[in-house]
């Protein structure tokens, strides 16, 4: 049977109607569906070539895109993707001339960089040492400034010892792995000192590097801040494993929304409201509550970090508003709400799902969910996010140390 035309008498039409509006293609396809009580969507063409489409979920296929904003990928802005990842070098200098010190500690090499306590550093040394005489030690040492022009008398905050038991070119070593926390935030000036000891009198020692065989000193940017979780172990069968850091995603098991700060309101299921938007339902919160698996988990750790994914499917007004986030400690869905004071607030578009870092309230092992309650009647707090059940439902990542 001969295939028929898709719409005929539509092609390169448009339809406006109560319902709203819709525009056919050449072909008689629909490109745009924009109505009431009908899947949306909207297609664009090139030369009758489709090259971008939103489909009827919201999800969107393009060519090209440059976001002059913040990308935001699964609730995640894409900064937080990179910030998992090591940034490699932050600063390094070459050696190629040669510095000699006697028993007294002496200056070799300085370089700086800016702590981030966010994140991890690796400070290291290698170049050539050459002693006069055998016999003795050479001794390291890094120095740090701070911001100040350090010194041989500045804070030591490494060693390194080696013996020197013929004269000679031999390499040598010097390293430290220390937090951005532990370095503090800002500028460290960072000093390399050496000396000889123990030695026959008169010794004296080089460091050095060549065109063809340089030392080297830097500072790398080793990735996210990690928390000290080992132990000692003498090797006779310790019956306590050492500590560890997880980091886990929990799904929301329940959720709902309070009247006046009160009762549980039933009309609207495992919906998450805030706000004030009239007496009907006055000033209204809500609670949502993770498994029993995160009561486990948190049961004698240490939390490292506690973020919160949402979803606002609705804000009183179009640009936005404001979500003000608490926690709790109910273990099931209570049918009146409370929740703890303390509260963080957060800036929120329409139709968008983000994580955000709600450690500063989600502080206690004993917290078991959270709250939306701003307790404004100002339009900006009176949005809804969606819950258990629903297209995108709340989750919570905690890492914490155990």
């Amino acid at each position: 049977m001969p295939r028929r035309a898709l719409h005929p008498r539509r092609r390169g039409q448009a339809e406006l109607s109560p319902q709203g509006l819709r525009l056919y293609d050449a072909s008689g396809d629909e490109a745009v569906s924009l109505t009431t009580g009908t899947p949306n969507y909207l297609t664009l063409t090139n030369n009758g070539t489709a090259v971008a489409t939103i489909d009827q979920d919201g999800n969107t296929g393009v060519g090209d895109l440059s976001v002059a904003g913040r990308l935001t990928i699964a609730g995640d802005p894409i900064e937080t993707y990179l910030a998992g990842f090591a940034r490699g070098l932050v600063a390094v200098d070459y050696q190629a001339t040669s510095v000699t010190a006697g028993t007294t500690d002496y200056g070799f090499v300085e370089l700086s960089f800016d702590a981030d306590t966010s994140r991890m550093y690796r400070v290291a040394l290698d170049c050539y040492a050459d002693p006069s005489a055998s016999g003795g030690e050479l001794v390291l040492a890094l120095k740090d400034g701070g911001a100040k022009t350090p010194s041989i008398s500045s804070p030591q905050i490494q060693s390194a010892i080696y013996p020197l038991p013929t004269a000679g070119y031999r390499r040598i070593h010097l390293e430290t792995i220390r937090s951005g926390a532990a370095f503090g935030a800002g500028l460290h000036r960072l000093l390399v000192t050496f000396r000889c000891q123990n030695g026959p009198s008169g010794q004296t020692v080089r460091l050095f590097g060549g065109a063809n065989h340089p030392g080297v000193m830097y500072v790398e940017d080793l990735g996210p801040y990690v928390p000290e979780t080992g132990q000692y172990n003498t090797g006779g069968g310790t019956t306590t494993p050492p500590k560890k850091t997880y980091t886990k995603t929990y799904a929301a098991s329940w959720s709902g929304s309070y009247a006046n700060r009160g009762a549980y309101n039933s009309y609207y299921g495992n919906k998450c409201l805030q706000g004030y938007y009239s007496s009907t339902n006055g000033m209204q919160a809500s609670l949502i509550g993770f498994p029993s698996a995160l009561a486990t988990d948190l049961s004698g750790s240490t939390i490292q970090k506690a973020e919160v994914y949402l979803y606002f499917e609705h804000w009183y007004y179009n640009s936005g508003g404001k979500a003000v986030i608490k926690a709790h400690k109910h273990t099931s869905r209570p049918s009146t709400f409370s929740s703890d004071s303390e509260a963080k607030m957060i800036s929120w578009g329409k139709n968008v799902g983000k994580w955000v870092d709600i450690t500063s309230v989600f502080d206690s092992t004993s917290w078991r969910g959270i709250a939306l309650d701003p307790n404004n009647s100002d339009k900006t707090y009176y949005g809804r996010a969606q819950g258990v059940g629903q297209t995108y439902p709340p989750k919570l990542r905690v890492t914490y140390t155990k």
